[in-house]
């Protein structure tokens, strides 16, 4: 459980997905005084170091989001020029930006951010990269942490997922823990990262598709969405994951058309540079009422 890193994977399209659906989540949020209750169940060290030897070596920034900073200048959509000015500030400074990054620029005055972290080289790191008024850090299996702080004293907000499903039994744990602590807060907006496997990955290939259909039949929300984006041409015998989603359970009012339009332009910009073609696919599983 302590092998993974993200920082291998820091800035690919996994991370675009992740990381624009949580600022729009964060912006709906935001759009009103009262403060609001934010969680990231796995949240790494925040900030990663562009000139690390894990990131140069993996290249999958280079091949990601990169290629957005590359054309930020004829960027249309809102969000996505967003995303890409939170990059371009933290490129600034040689560095990567986490999704604590993310929460934590959001803060406002009364809100409150708590983010769980078990490996401790990644908590220590965090614990210098992120801080301030309202936060939260724990050196805390996720799991663990997601059951004791649920359901918090500020009951607008929302829970980040993002395992690394390095065990099979991480799926397992992920419905569970979804099933058990949302309705200790079922105010709350749930967005679950899962990984689209191909047959290279063995036993977890499929495990994805098979949790969001458990979960659209365990959890009655006032919403569930989707948001795949992933490649469509790829050798399966060479690559395991060949895309990832997001399954967001009570997605704030707006959010399904921002994040699917602006990812539509993702797709546009990374299928005229990159030999890979990529499509993104959104749906409603509950539809709102």
């Amino acid at each position: 459980m302590l092998s993974y890193q993200h920082i291998y994977h820091t800035g690919n399209h996994a991370d675009i997905l992740k990381h624009m659906t949580l600022l729009s989540t964060l912006g709906k949020l935001s759009q009103k005084t009262k403060p609001f209750t934010v969680i990231d169940t796995h949240g790494g060290a925040g900030l990663y170091p562009l000139a690390a030897s894990e990131i140069q070596r993996s290249g999958e920034f280079a091949s990601g989001a990169q290629h957005l900073v590359d054309a930020s200048a004829v960027l249309e959509h809102p969000l996505l020029k967003e995303y890409v000015a939170v990059l371009l500030r933290c490129l600034q400074h040689g560095e990567l930006p986490g999704s604590p990054y993310l929460l934590n620029s959001a803060l406002r005055e009364n809100d409150q951010m708590h983010v769980c972290e078990l490996h401790p080289q990644a908590f220590a790191e965090l614990q210098n990269n992120i801080g301030g008024k309202g936060v939260n850090l724990y050196q805390e299996d996720s799991f663990v942490g997601l059951k004791r702080l649920c359901p918090p004293l500020i009951k607008r907000g929302l829970v980040l997922i993002d395992p690394p499903y390095e065990q099979t039994a991480e799926y397992s744990w992920v419905k569970d823990a979804l099933c058990e602590n949302f309705p200790k807060w079922p105010t709350a907006a749930y967005l679950l990262w899962y990984p689209l496997l191909s047959s290279k990955a063995g036993p977890k290939s499929g495990l994805s598709e098979q949790l969001c259909h458990s979960l659209d039949h365990s959890i009655e929300a006032k919403n569930i969405a989707q948001f795949e984006l992933y490649m469509t041409d790829f050798d399966a015998t060479a690559v395991g994951m060949f895309g990832s989603g997001m399954l967001c359970i009570n997605l704030p009012y707006g959010c399904f058309e921002e994040v699917h339009t602006s990812l539509n332009e993702v797709v546009e910009i990374l299928n005229s540079v990159s030999s890979q073609r990529f499509v993104v696919r959104a749906k409603w599983l509950q539809v709102p009422n």
